[in-house]
Formats: structure tokens, C-alpha cells, sequence
């Protein structure tokens, strides 16, 4: 997906796809946040944008080594919209830190 289609796709289906996402990382181990950055925060989204999504697992570095292109792979056509990174929840803070704009969707926040 490219261009125009693709820009419009991202700006009404981020949500839904950063879910998909989710579901399939939380297979994998404990998956103790999930954020999307980028464009999508910033509202700039634009014809060469992609969903940037960091899931942070409770596991040890070690062990979620490739996780960000194995889970990337059980998108199927939608791979090519995600750029996923992994990270331990040991390096949780310094990474939020250095992204500073992002939106938590898992775990999922009620307001009432």
C-alpha cells in the first residue's frame, strides 16, 4: 500500500492494527505495555508513515531477541505498515524517555 491510500489507511486504522499487534505479542511472553510513537502521536502522519509500535515484554533481554520480526510476520499484508520494536522492561523508562510523544494501547486505559 502506498501514497494517498496508505496515509488515509494509517490515520483510520492505527488503533485497530496497534490491537492486532498486541494480541499476537502477548503469545509470545508477558507483555507489560504497548505504545504507539511516531507520526501517529505527532498527528503527521503522512504517504511514507508506518505504525511504530514498542512492546515492552517482562522477559529477559535474551529471550526476546527477534520477536519484532517474528511478530511483524503474523501481520501477513499488513507487515509492511509496522515498524515494531521490542525491549525489555528493564530499559522501559530510558526509551520512553528518549521517544517522549506516545500513546499506550495495552494495557488499556479506561476514563470515566
Amino acid at each position: 500500500m502506498r501514497g494517498l491510500r496508505r496515509e488515509k489507511y494509517i490515520a483510520n486504522n492505527w488503533r485497530k492494527v496497534a490491537l492486532q499487534v498486541v494480541e499476537i505479542a502477548k503469545r509470545y511472553g508477558n507483555l507489560t505495555k504497548a505504545v504507539v510513537f511516531g507520526d501517529v502521536p505527532l498527528n503527521s502522519i503522512g504517504p511514507y508513515s508506518t505504525i511504530d509500535i514498542l512492546l515492552i515484554f517482562d522477559e529477559p533481554c535474551y529471550k526476546i531477541t527477534l520477536w519484532d520480526i517474528k511478530i511483524a510476520s503474523e501481520l501477513g499484508d499488513k507487515s509492511d505498515l509496522v515498524d515494531i520494536k521490542v525491549i525489555s522492561k528493564d530499559n522501559e523508562e530510558n526509551y520512553l524517555k528518549l521517544i517522549k510523544d506516545y500513546i499506550v494501547v495495552y494495557p488499556s486505559v479506561l476514563i470515566s
